[in-house]
């Protein structure tokens, strides 16, 4: 009975739309893109026969015959697949200046805004000078923003600058720098600025950058404030007007595409029915380091508990990282603590065949310690790997992934052996809260643990310890390598 009372409330709120908490609860938000498109209805209003709509009908044109205005929004999605492609990979270290390109708010599940954006061409066709200071641009919503365009350097403008906005942002690190500096090279290139007047011929172009409008928003004026139509003798700015320009924003709906269909695949559930046909490879890396036994146990501990778990028939082989099995396997394991790994292009070679078939490379740090010999031999092959995948980028792997969620559920990071195995006082080290990974066409490649999971999955250090998380963690990770392998060979 009360099963039936509860369908029923569901049912009415959720068709009533009156209880917006209850909708929250049962029906978690998506994220809605929208654009910015002209709001005819107003300019109809105005009554002003200067105002037009472009023959793309997101653009308005203010047309009085001797010059020309036209101004059309930019979205994101416009801004990373179509001006900036390359420059919107990469995640945070994405170099786009006006997006967060690739990168996905751990928080939020989604990509916000993170601004607004305008394209704005100006022609003079035959009057004397005309001109106009991007930095008196405004934006007003019928949700009471009042935006003030952003001016390019700090020094120069007048309220808030790109330049500040970007160096309160920025690490103290090399790749920061260049990310930095990156982003101020595309701004200074594509950004609207005010620079000498527009004598008759001359035409000016580019962006204009608002902060991001605030969550339902629906109607919108730019004004383009003080616009210079005449200068005095003494050529100084003598005439000016403003040109108002009304949009409306309306939801939009793509068609995903085609490199997103792996990871949505895979967020979505494993097949489980086909996995069992098929022999699963898991090739254990021998380079002649330590913790060789450790690794090989903890391995044998996973195959059998996902064995017990969904009946999946599981292979472990180990050898040497020249061995052409590493290309075809499923996940390749490579661990140590003290010595330092080193490898072959033709091992470098395997690792990337193996991530470009399908697969993932897990890298587990046996002494949890990111001074050690092998950490830093480690992060040297990763870095190798990185630079053999065009547009790959490493970055933190964040509890919204599919590898926390794709099987087992795994609300957070489970304890590693920096967390349970004692170590002499001056020996501690700031322990890793999260796994970093390599991303390459949104998919995760190369998965670096310094917590030293094997240690834990192989019982090593106390026999009687419950490692049934750690189990599901590397269970996941290997689940999530065979589900995007199913979709990509459909």
């Amino acid at each position: 009975m009360l099963k039936k009372i509860f369908l029923v409330a569901i049912a009415f709120f959720t068709l009533n739309g009156c209880d917006s908490v209850y909708r929250f609860l049962l029906f978690p938000p998506e994220k809605v893109e929208y654009e910015i498109v002209p709001d005819l209805d107003m300019i109809v209003s105005i009554g002003d026969t200067s105002y037009q709509i472009g023959k793309d009908s997101m653009t308005i044109v203010y047309n009085r015959g001797s010059f020309k205005v036209e101004i059309k929004y930019m979205s994101d999605y416009q801004l990373n697949n179509y001006e900036f492609p390359e420059e919107s990979k990469g995640g945070i270290y994405s170099t786009n200046p006006y997006t967060y390109g690739d990168w996905v708010d751990p928080e939020l599940g989604y990509t916000p805004n993170r601004f607004t954006v305008f394209k704005v061409s100006i022609y003079n066709y035959t009057a004397p000078k005309i001109n106009f200071d991007p930095e008196n641009a405004i934006l007003l919503s019928d949700r009471g923003d009042r935006f003030i365009a952003y001016g390019l350097d700090a020094k120069t403008s007048k309220f808030h600058s790109l330049e500040e906005y970007y160096r309160a942002r920025k690490g103290s690190s090399g790749i920061d720098e260049e990310v930095f500096e990156a982003r101020m090279g595309i701004a200074r290139r594509t950004m609207l600025t005010y620079g000498r007047p527009l004598y008759k011929g001359d035409s000016r172009e580019g962006l204009i950058v608002f902060d991001p409008l605030s969550e339902g928003v629906k109607k919108i004026k730019v004004t383009l404030k003080n616009f210079i139509i005449g200068y005095d003798e003494n050529n100084v700015p003598s005439d000016f007007i403003d040109i108002n320009f009304y949009f409306k924003r309306v939801p939009v709906i793509r068609a995903p595409k085609e490199t997103t269909k792996v990871i949505a695949s895979a967020e979505g559930g494993v097949d489980f029915k086909s996995l069992k046909e098929k022999e699963i490879k898991i090739f254990q890396v021998r380079y002649g380091g330590d913790g060789e036994d450790i690794i090989e146990a903890g391995l044998k501990n996973l195959a059998e508990f996902l064995n017990k778990k969904e009946g999946l028939k599981i292979s472990i082989e180990a050898g040497k990282p020249e061995s052409k099995s590493i290309s075809n396997a499923d996940l390749v394991v490579i661990g140590g603590g003290v010595v330092k790994p080193q490898f072959s292009p033709i091992a470098i070679d395997n690792f990337v065949a193996c991530v470009k078939n399908g697969g993932i490379i897990l890298i587990d740090d046996l002494n949890h310690s990111r001074s050690s010999q092998f950490n830093m031999g480690a992060r040297d092959l990763l870095d190798k790997i990185k630079s053999r995948l065009e547009g790959s980028y490493i970055e933190k792997i964040f509890q919204t992934h599919p590898i926390y969620s794709i099987w087992a559920k795994i609300k957070e990071l489970p304890l590693g052996a920096d967390d349970i195995v004692e170590v002499k006082e001056f020996e501690r080290e700031e322990k890793y809260t999260f796994l970093e990974g390599l991303f390459w066409q949104r998919r995760l490649v190369v998965v670096f643990s310094s917590k030293g999971y094997m240690r834990i999955l192989s019982k090593f250090d106390n026999p009687t310890i419950d490692n049934t998380a750690q189990l599901q963690l590397f269970s996941n990770i290997l689940l999530y390598a065979l589900s995007s392998r199913q979709v990509a060979m459909k």
